[in-house]
């Protein structure tokens, strides 16, 4: 049995603005966030009740940011962020060895970028080091993660939006990874490549017209492209297929979303072509009743897995970067790792969310959950339950339950910007 208590607060700072000019730049604003982090767990590196493994970490995460107008129609960001850095420096409270100037490595600029207002027929442009995705999405999120590494990344990319009659469209051209020092040195022997990361979306909330209804659609095509080397037979191409329906109704109490996603494309590494021929599905449904404070929500995943580890065919399903989330141990803490087939379900990783790594064995959950805020001391407390069941789906000779998982949680609003929560 798993156990782990967390507490976790943070303190949000929002558009503070200064007057006059800076540098040539006008209007500017900053705002970021200051995060804590602690965590105690018993039994959660592996399912040996007898090996009582006990860990408590407590960690923290800044974030500054500077928003300024640099001319007519261009406005900039630069974000600054400092985070945990569990594979060197872990930099947690009561290390008196640490100090700033031993953590310097863990301060990185995150957002460095321009947006473009009304260019070339487009809505807007944003260029350079920033965050993209939707926090939560299943296939591709870059940004402040709300796992136990409060781990920040972000891409270099141009991402480009236009609203076409009632659909906007939306496309992402990303830099993950790019091997060569000079752009155009193609041949620097070292046996690795760019990495590329692109997707575009087309959305709507108003072909359907019902009044105090809406309902959202989005059609999505995703690719990540790791060009190893030159060679043919040196590559991987995930392309991702995504369809999202919803229906607010009720003027928006009650939320109902349904997403399909399927793989296709090649694994080449290593002379012999696996296709990617996985798939997942994830509804989702939630009534929020404002009036007496309380809410219910339930929650179906299923991500494909693979039967035949040794085909050419992979039929698990795989994401590209997800944010993903199905409770505080199962997709939020970085140490869980299930005993069958090794398959990592932790949060956050290349993939991530329900993947289950190459011809992995998929996974599957069921959650429901509820809120209340409380009718008293001014409101300011809400508890919240949350029940999951998971399992994988192929397992061959190995049991594929995972396990059961409770949350119980009870989170204080101080003001707009400052929250508390402990679970």
């Amino acid at each position: 049995m798993r156990k782990l208590l967390a507490v976790f607060a943070a303190l949000g700072m929002a558009g503070s603005a200064f007057s006059g000019d800076l540098l040539g730049l006008k209007n500017l604003s900053v705002d970021g966030s200051i995060e804590y982090l602690g965590k105690q767990a018993n039994n959660q590196t592996d399912a040996d009740d007898g090996n009582e493994d006990s860990t408590g970490d407590t960690a923290s995460r800044v974030r500054l940011g500077l928003n300024a107008q640099v001319t007519e129609g261009v406005s900039s960001r630069i974000e600054v962020v400092r985070y945990p850095d569990w594979a060197g420096n872990p930099a947690m409270f009561g290390d008196d060895t640490e100090s700033v100037n031993d953590e310097l490595d863990n301060f990185e600029v995150l957002n460095a970028y321009l947006e473009l207002d009304n260019i070339l027929g487009l809505d807007k442009a944003k260029i350079g080091r920033q965050y993209v995705g939707r926090p939560g999405d299943l296939i591709a999120y870059f940004g402040p993660f709300n796992d136990d590494y409060l781990y920040v990344t972000s891409l270099s990319s141009l991402v480009l939006s236009k609203k076409v009659g009632p659909v906007n469209v939306n496309a992402v051209l990303a830099k993950a990874n790019d091997d060569d020092f000079v752009a155009f040195d193609t041949d620097d022997g070292d046996g690795s490549g760019d990495e590329n990361i692109n997707w575009i979306t087309a959305s709507s909330d108003e072909l359907i017209k019902v009044e105090g209804a809406t309902f959202p659609l989005e059609i999505g095509l995703y690719q990540w492209l790791d060009q190893n080397t030159d060679n043919a037979d040196d590559n991987q191409t995930l392309n991702i297929y995504d369809l999202r329906a919803g229906a607010n109704l009720l003027d928006n109490a009650l939320k109902l979303s349904l997403e399909y996603a399927m793989n296709a494309g090649q694994d080449n590494n290593g002379g012999t072509a696996v296709d990617y021929k996985g798939n997942a599905l994830v509804f989702k449904a939630a009534y929020d009743n404002e009036d007496n404070g309380w809410g219910v929500k339930a929650l179906y995943a299923n991500a494909s897995g693979d039967d035949n580890g040794a085909d050419t065919k992979d039929e698990a399903f795989h994401s590209i970067s997800s944010d993903f989330r199905y409770g505080q141990i199962l997709s939020n803490d970085t140490n869980f790792w299930s005993s069958y087939a090794g398959s990592n379900l932790t949060g956050y990783s290349l993939s991530g969310g329900l993947d289950t790594d190459s011809q992995g064995p998929g996974l599957n959950i069921i959650g429901l959950g509820g809120n209340y805020n409380l009718p008293i001391l001014d409101k300011k407390y809400t508890v919240y339950a949350d029940y999951f069941m998971a399992k994988l789906n192929e397992t061959g000779s190995f049991p594929d339950d995972i396990g059961n998982e409770i949350d119980l949680t009870v989170k204080y609003v101080h003001n707009d910007n400052v929250s508390v929560k402990a679970g």
